[in-house]
């Protein structure tokens, strides 16, 4: 029977579900080889469309029963379990391969029996039942040695080396893979799995080359076979990779390309994996709400097809993101589970990797010295694998500056740096290199310190830099933000001679960056629809996010609608859940698409304090204000100078004088708040408080001021919410002796210019002009209408 026999002859098959018996004589009549070329083909299927694979092995194992055929039954069934074990049906694969096992030991198939036993290893390994697995393969590879059959041979050393590498034995594996595939030369699609397998063996091994090398020669076999499920598996595992290496640009873009191929496979165990597994990476991006979410999706799913490995290792990630969260209880519920599924497993070093989390949570709740000794626990039985020894040696360093030790906490750092580095692990580098800098500073090391941090933020713009979609670039920098904050410090209180250009600069990486890289052209909006005619996904999530930028459009639209603002109850608690709902499907949708748009260069670089200087007019000063968890400052720039001025407001005074503006604003907008004697209570009150905030974060440079016409000012986080036009300096509001414009980074500002639009300058600046004379005047009478004088 050709192919295209077989082919037709399935279809005919799968196409009649409601009319077996007639759809069983179509195959009655032909000789027994006709069958054996279908359940070959049915075995094909598996990997490609489970759903229908499922649909054929129960078909022609009814077929092989009906014609009693011996040979054709045993086949059949082993063509059924691995239709069923990939469908996550392990319990049924089990009885499917004994019934095959029983036959063909019955009939006198010592081979088929084997082959039966192999097939049985991929449920007994996915239910956790190792030593069973590990006994099959090992009778199946010595009945195939005392039978000569070196090929049969070689798929026993595959699978058992697949369950070597799932008992946390990599190096066991590895000698399985490599005793095998000599007798595999001819066999192209076999040695793609033996690659796939033999990549996950040498990424527990930290040989990220080989490893990489390996995935790619599976995912070219596979889909040169139309082998959609293995080259799902071997691109998911290029992303795996591609996260352990800190290239989470790439990690996106691999784990999209393999959720399509399994989304097109209906094959929902191996697709919750996959989701548990960027979940993962998606927490690294700075996004654990997101990730959680992720993690409780897979969870349903992995515990359903009883997948037990898969559900420990996304009940670990589960808690690293609940840790993150700050969820503590919560962490400490899914740990425990992680960590006893990962105990009756066997597999040390997952759970040592569980234990480190654990000791996070220890220190979160205030038991540094038990955390310590956990982690140090851990830390000795994963030694031996440098990145994660790294991450160890992080968080013991962390305890050791908790337990005012920091040259204990030196110490581990300097170890965790020799460990990764040579993996270029680009997040641990920034987060090792951050905490290296914080204990350096502590020592009043200054110079060495602001070697580390800078060495950090260089690492944590790298990996930026090749992040596609625009909330996954400003999720990772968000989450490091403290990062800039500690060097713009460090470099301030150095002094040196380019300390304010040095602190400038770094401020302005810290500011505004995917609008900057908008603004620039280093990005464009990623529509998706380019690709649809070749790729349907992409054509489908782009039609997604129009229907659900149309929803968000219709439902902030109703902002404007009086009965909805009015009640303040269920409807707009209602809106508010609908609204968040679609924002988070939109942004699902986006980085999805974005995922697969290609990994761009570095994005647009931040303006150099010179830049800014020679932008300036003549009498124009621009105050960009920063904030970090000790100090607000501000960089106050002209065209021939700039000062930094530090310590204006410690961050939570500044949170609560910015609180009491806001206060006394509402309460001046509430109706019928400015009428009669109490306007001029309000107006008295607002002033009051919009003098204190002006004595906070303008009087120290007022001097300045009085020189510059036209004041441009650049806000930091609580302060993009200042009424800076309406701030008072005991005499006057700031907009009327002065040209306010205002920007959300300096660097902003400056790519707008170098276009030359006069029409955006124009739209930036919403200028309120000085007055004087009469038009002073006016102004100020203005104001006075809405708070009258006291």
């Amino acid at each position: 029977m050709t192919r295209p026999d077989a082919t037709q002859l399935r279809n005919k098959l799968t196409h009649r579900e409601g009319d077996t018996a007639s759809a069983r004589c179509q195959v009655r009549g032909p000789p027994e080889d006709r069958l054996l070329e279908l359940i070959e083909e049915a075995s094909r299927l598996t990997m490609g469309d489970a759903e229908t694979a499922l649909k054929v092995t129960a078909l022609v194992v009814s077929q092989a029963d009906d014609l009693e055929f011996g040979l054709g039954r045993i086949r059949a069934r082993r063509a059924r379990a691995r239709a069923l074990a990939y469908a996550g049906r392990f319990e049924e694969a089990l009885a499917t391969c004994a019934d095959a096992i029983r036959i063909a030991e019955s009939a006198g198939y010592p081979d088929e029996a084997g082959r039966a036993r192999l097939a049985s290893m991929h449920a007994l390994t996915e239910l956790g039942c190792l030593d069973a697995a590990i006994d099959a393969g090992e009778a199946a590879r010595a009945t195939f040695v005392c039978i000569d059959q070196p090929a049969l041979t070689a798929r026993a050393d595959i699978n058992l080396g697949v369950v070597y590498q799932r008992a946390d034995d990599p190096a066991h594996a590895v000698q399985c893979f490599d005793r095998a595939r000599p007798c595999l030369r001819d066999d192209p699609v076999t040695i793609g799995h033996l690659d796939n397998n033999c990549g996950e063996a040498l990424l527990a091994l930290n040989d990220f080359d080989g490893a990489e090398a390996a995935f790619t020669r599976a995912l070219t076999v596979f889909e040169s076979s139309d082998a959609e499920l293995t080259a799902a598996i071997a691109e998911g595992n290029l992303a795996d990779l591609a996260v352990r290496r800190g290239q989470l640009a790439r990690a996106m873009h691999h784990y999209e390309r393999a959720r399509r191929r399994l989304e097109s496979t209906h094959s929902c165990g191996h697709l919750a994996r996959l989701i548990a597994e960027q979940a993962e990476a998606t927490a690294i991006l700075g996004l654990p709400e997101a990730a959680l979410e992720a993690y409780q999706t897979a969870l349903e799913e992995l515990d359903r097809c009883g997948l037990t490995l898969e559900a420990a290792r996304a009940r670990n990630g589960l808690g690293r993101v609940l840790v993150r969260l700050n969820r503590l209880a919560d962490a400490t519920t899914a740990l425990s589970a992680a960590a006893e599924g990962f105990e009756q497993l066997g597999h040390r070093t997952a759970r040592a990797r569980t234990d480190l989390l654990r000791a996070e949570v220890l220190a979160a709740n205030r038991r540094p010295n038990d955390a310590q000794a956990v982690a140090q626990k851990s830390l000795a039985v994963l030694k031996s694998r440098p990145a994660d020894a790294a991450a160890a040696r992080h968080l013991l360093a962390r305890l050791a500056l908790e337990l005012d030790d920091p040259s204990r906490a030196e110490a581990e750092l300097i170890a965790a740096l020799a460990a990764a580095g040579p993996l270029e692990v680009t997040p641990l580098l920034a987060d090792l290199y951050h905490c290296l800098g914080c204990v350096r500073r502590r020592q009043g090391r200054l110079t060495e310190a602001i070697a580390d941090l800078s060495q950090a933020v260089s690492h944590v713009e790298r990996v930026r830099g090749t992040l596609q979609a625009d909330r996954f670039r400003a999720a990772f920098l968000g989450d490091r933000a403290r990062l800039y904050e500690e060097l713009v410090t460090a470099v301030l209180d150095q002094n040196a001679a380019d300390a304010t250009r040095r602190s400038f600069g770094v401020a302005e990486q810290c500011k505004s960056r995917s609008l900057l890289d908008r603004v620039s052209g280093a990005v464009g909006p990623h529509d998706g629809a380019a690709g649809e005619a070749d790729d349907p996904t992409a054509g489908r999530l782009a039609r997604e996010r129009s229907r659900l930028r149309g929803e968000l459009n219709a439902l902030y639209s109703r902002l404007a609608d009086d009965n909805l603002i009015a009640n303040q109850g269920a409807a707009i608690d209602v809106w508010r859940r609908t609204v968040r709902k679609r924002e988070r499907e939109l942004e699902t949708v986006e980085g999805r698409l974005a995922s697969t748009g290609g990994a761009p260069d570095l994005f647009a670089p931040p303006a150099e304090l010179d830049t800014v200087q020679c932008a300036l007019a003549a009498e124009e000063l621009l105050v960009e204000y920063f904030i970090t968890d000790q100090e607000t400052l501000a960089f106050v720039v002209t065209r021939d100078g700039a000062s930094v001025y530090r310590h204006l407001a410690d961050p939570s005074t500044l949170s609560e004088r910015v609180r009491r503006v806001r206060f006394q604003i509402e309460r001046g907008l509430r109706p019928g708040a400015m009428r009669g004697q109490r306007a001029s209570t309000l107006l008295h009150e607002a002033r009051h408080e919009l003098a204190a905030l002006y004595d906070l974060l303008v009087r120290p440079f007022a001097d300045l001021l009085r020189h510059a016409p036209c004041v441009t000012i650049v806000p930091h986080g609580v302060l993009h919410t200042v009424p800076f036009a309406a701030l008072f300096d005991g005499k006057a509001f700031l907009v009327e002796d002065h040209e306010l414009r205002f920007g959300p980074s300096a660097s902003v500002l400056m790519q707008l210019a170098a276009r030359g639009s006069a029409r955006s300058r124009g739209d930036l600046r919403a200028r309120a002009r000085p007055r004087t004379g009469a038009g002073a005047a006016r102004g100020r009478a203005a104001l006075r209408s809405r708070f009258p004088p006291a």
